[in-house]
Formats: C-alpha cells, structure tokens, sequence
C-alpha cells in the first residue's frame, strides 16, 4: 500500500513509500488539503469518504491468508482470510480444522487435531 509522512526530525518534505498493509497500526484515513501532500500522493483518484470509511473498516483488521489440509491427501485448499492473530480452530464448510502453523504472511489449519502434552513429571522426594 503506498503511504506518505514525513521523515523524523525537522523535516518539512513528505516521503513516499510502499508497506504492507499488515504492517499499519491505527489506519485512518484523513482529508487532503495540502498541494504539496497530493503531489506526494501522486495526484491520483481521490475517494469519497464513504469509501475512504469502508476501505478503513476493512483494512483496519489484520488479516492472514488461510490454507486448510485436505483429509487423506498432501493437498491444501484456501479458505476464507483470518484474523492476525489466527483462531486455534476453524470451522469451514461444515468441518473443523485446527491451526497447525501461522507466519506472518498466512496460517495453515489440519483436520487433526494438535497432539498432547505429556504429563509433568512427579515433583517431590522418589520414596527410597
């Protein structure tokens, strides 16, 4: 997504630049009354604040790219995107998949579900 701002210190110029949309905290979007802000913006399409609003409601919640395994294959189908941080568990299509991987980029789900933890060993004195 491209965005502008200005530099730290006592910059007065504006920097262009590209980021993933993943990586924006506190997305707003704001009015452009400044000449020298939509030239850095590129003068392009402006957008009504209707659609400025949906695109701030929709992109304000970090989503991940969603695999799940197919049961009984090597193959994996894309499902619906996810929250970031993904659910531990994911119902699609009438079955429930739980999360067996996650990065920054997507999350994988597993009709299997995760394996148990072993016990604990006992803690105190063995008795001898």
């Amino acid at each position: 997504m491209p965005v502008v701002g200005r530099r730290r210190g006592n910059s007065r110029r504006y920097s262009a630049m590209v980021i993933p949309r993943r990586f924006l905290e506190n997305f707003r979007v704001r009015a452009v009354y400044s000449s020298a802000l939509l030239s850095a913006l590129g003068g392009g399409p402006l957008w009504t604040e209707e659609r400025a609003e949906s695109y701030v409601r929709y992109w304000g919640t970090p989503r991940l790219e969603t695999q799940v395994e197919v049961e009984g294959t090597d193959y994996t189908r894309w499902a619906p995107p996810v929250t970031d941080p993904p659910p531990m568990e994911l119902e699609f299509e009438s079955a429930t998949y739980h999360l067996a991987h996650f990065n920054a980029n997507r999350a994988r789900y597993s009709p299997l579900p995760p394996p148990l933890e072993p016990p604990p060993p006992p803690v105190g004195p063995t008795g001898s």
